[in-house]
């Protein structure tokens, strides 16, 4: 059955049937209601659920769709969301992914997530990611809702696949709507309104939600830019200021000199914490984006796949 537009909070649109595809659920918009993730069913596979991405045609959104079209690269992975097929119905454009119903927040809500699960989940993401390094892709919002999981029936046995490639850019290709990563896993220099970001900002991305699974809750609390930058510096220190402004970041005036730590403290933030765990942490959450990879050989073998 087509979705029920009269359930769409007000001011949203959204088409109800896409070429082959009759849309059944509103997953959520962005971006002021012209792009929209949606659950849906092919006319030819009904017992089948699809995800889709759909946004307004337009040279901007063009740029978008080129980026995701990039995954293709890499598609033949198994920690990637299965990318079907893409369309253009009417004034919207759309792609269509296989559909994951559980991410990764049901991995560790309401059930006690095991430390050989977060090894595991952490190789399948660094796998991911070396990837759509090696592709020029930068994902952009990395986040447990976007990492999706795949099992039977449990979690015992389960693939991790990187989903919602709505806010991927090639890299180099400059960038204003910082807005649109999830500010709790937003990287420093994002945050800082970087208009080049590298591949190392979904690394940052990875380290927060690396520490959610040992917290079981976000690692930064933040209702906007600022306050995240400062909850970023409680932890981890003030940041090299030589370096900000050798990099000319937009937000730079904003480093306060005094009251923060020197270094981070990992192991009093997240006390259960392997020092394994702790080295991970420390070099994915580093503030400068060309270290987020430079792992000791025990830190590499933890996220080594089998």
């Amino acid at each position: 059955m087509a979705i029920d537009v009269t359930k769409i909070p007000q001011g949203t649109e959204l088409v109800a049937k896409l070429g082959n595809y009759t849309v059944d659920d509103l997953i959520g918009s962005f971006k002021d209601d012209i792009e929209y993730l949606v659950k849906g069913k092919n006319e030819k596979n009904e017992d089948k659920d699809f995800t889709l991405y759909i946004c307004k045609t337009s040279e901007r959104w063009q740029e978008d769709f080129n980026a995701i079209k990039l995954v293709n690269k890499v598609q033949p992975l198994k920690e990637f969301a299965t990318f079907k097929s893409e369309g253009v119905h009417n004034e919207y454009q759309y792609m269509v992914f296989d559909n994951y119903p559980n991410d990764l927040r049901d991995m560790y809500k309401g059930r006690e997530i095991t430390p050989d699960e977060i090894r595991r989940v952490m190789q399948q993401l660094h796998n991911g990611l070396y990837h759509l390094d090696g592709a020029g892709i930068i994902h952009r919002d990395i986040q447990p809702r976007n990492l999706k999981i795949k099992h039977a029936g449990n979690f015992e046995n389960f693939t991790l696949k990187i989903a919602n490639f709505g806010s991927a850019v090639r890299y180099k290709t400059p960038i204003v709507d910082h807005h649109r990563v999830t500010l709790q896993y937003r990287s420093i220099e994002l945050l800082f309104c970087t208009e080049n970001p590298k591949p190392a900002s979904d690394r940052w991305s990875a380290g927060c939600v690396m520490a959610e699974l040992l917290k079981r809750e976000p690692l930064f609390k933040a209702s906007h830019q600022l306050e995240m930058i400062h909850k970023v510096f409680t932890l981890l220190g003030k940041p090299d200021k030589v370096w900000l402004e050798d990099k000319n970041l937009p937000l730079n005036s904003y480093i306060c000199s005094d009251g923060y730590n020197e270094k981070p403290d990992f192991e009093k933030a997240i006390p259960r914490a392997s020092k394994v765990e702790v080295g991970i942490l420390s070099t994915l959450l580093t503030y400068n984006p060309e270290k987020r990879n430079s792992f000791t050989e025990e830190e590499r073998k933890y996220l080594r796949t089998a």
